[in-house]
């Protein structure tokens, strides 16, 4: 009952993923956006999975270097897959349409702008997608203060150290997964934000080439 009450109250929280990022970027709007990179977490889960959909849990570091909380601010989001975790023909999926992602929370927490974007790299070559966290409304600093030490009422999916989602991956069906485990392919993506700025701009070529 507990996860039929997270899934139909998650379900207004759906937004729709699909690919339509140019293929032509200006390299010199990266200087302007501070993207922070974590490593694979150890709290990224697969909840569950079916032929064609996945539902998996992902985290968005907190770093105290960063200028921006990812646990109350609004960001700007990435997530990258790799093609030694998921193959060439997942990471094209992503941006031919065959693939699409849905970004759940307890509410509408996240938006997309469909931005999706592949770099071809040999053993590196990699695939991501941008999506927007809206952060929190104003409140007492009190209240902000319990969220981000771990209490408090929390609106939003998170932990003391992360932001939280859960990400719906359809389209399963229609990728060759010769090769590879898609079970890790699927929860060994790494997450990246950086502050809002508002523009809605691309900046999938800056989350590929920033690092």
């Amino acid at each position: 009952m507990k996860l039929f009450n997270f899934l139909l109250g998650s379900a207004l929280s759906i937004h729709p993923f699909t690919s339509e990022a140019p293929t032509t970027q200006n390299p010199d709007k990266c200087q302007n956006i501070h993207i922070v990179y974590g490593s694979h977490n150890k709290n990224n889960k697969l909840k569950f999975i079916s032929e064609t959909s996945a539902l998996v849990q992902y985290d968005v570091k907190y770093s105290s270097e960063a200028s921006h909380d990812v646990r109350t601010d609004a960001y700007i989001g990435f997530l990258q897959f790799f093609v030694g975790k998921c193959g060439n023909d997942f990471l094209q999926a992503m941006v031919d349409h065959r693939v699409s992602f849905s970004f759940l929370d307890k509410t509408e927490y996240y938006t997309t702008d469909h931005f999706a974007r592949y770099k071809e790299n040999g053993n590196w070559s990699k695939s991501v997608i941008q999506f927007n966290a809206k952060g929190l409304p104003p409140a007492p600093v009190h209240h902000r203060n319990q969220i981000q030490n771990g209490g408090g009422d929390r609106p939003h999916l998170g932990t003391k150290r992360s932001d939280r989602y859960m990400l719906q991956i359809n389209g399963l069906d229609q990728v060759d997964w010769t090769g590879v485990n898609k079970l890790e392919c699927l929860y060994g993506a790494k997450s990246a934000s950086a502050p809002e700025d508002y523009s809605g701009e691309d900046f999938t070529y800056c989350a590929l080439n920033n690092n």
